[in-house]
């Protein structure tokens, strides 16, 4: 079963087979939240609409019946390749990244007075105590030590994502 798996896979992966909307739906379905399948599911359609339109007109002429007509465009209904589909799914994550991260960027910046996208030791217990008020100074004082053991004062935006995110997907769930 799996070398099946692994072969419909690399047939797909090399855009040889398109997928058809019964598959791709299946995926989305199962792998997000109904909100979410929703908004990607229209967001694929979309994708295969203009991957379908592209492909009509790079065909153009090229495949004619007998009667000298152009046939019909042989892809099933809102068929899109692996490469699309997998385009529309990063591009949604990355979005919903973007937007997730955006108070935390803002406050980053705010306190990022060089403009260098590094912190200090000050700078990031600041940071998270803003992300988590709820946090005791000892606390805070561990994720200074975590996020910075060698006392550089040089913490990136990525070190503090990276030390916060259990903190940030946390508020999250508050709001």
């Amino acid at each position: 079963r799996d070398a099946e798996i692994n072969q419909m896979l690399a047939a797909r992966a090399s855009s040889l087979v398109l997928m058809r909307k019964d598959e791709w739906a299946d995926i989305v379905q199962y792998m997000y939240a109904p909100a979410d399948a929703a908004t990607l599911s229209m967001s694929i359609k979309e994708a295969a609409r203009v991957g379908s339109r592209k492909g009509s007109a790079a065909r153009q002429g090229d495949s004619c019946s007998a009667s000298g007509k152009p046939e019909r465009d042989s892809a099933p209904p809102l068929a899109l390749s692996f490469h699309s589909f997998m385009q529309v799914l990063l591009n949604f994550q990355l979005d919903g990244h973007l937007l997730f991260l955006r108070p935390f960027v803002s406050s980053f910046r705010a306190l990022d007075e060089q403009h260098s996208g590094l912190l200090s030791a000050d700078g990031f217990r600041e940071l998270a105590f803003a992300v988590a008020p709820h946090l005791s100074p000892d606390e805070v004082a561990q994720l200074v030590s975590a996020v910075d053991p060698q006392k550089h004062q040089r913490i990136t935006f990525s070190d503090c994502v990276a030390t916060l995110s259990k903190e940030l997907v946390a508020r999250m769930g508050d709001h």
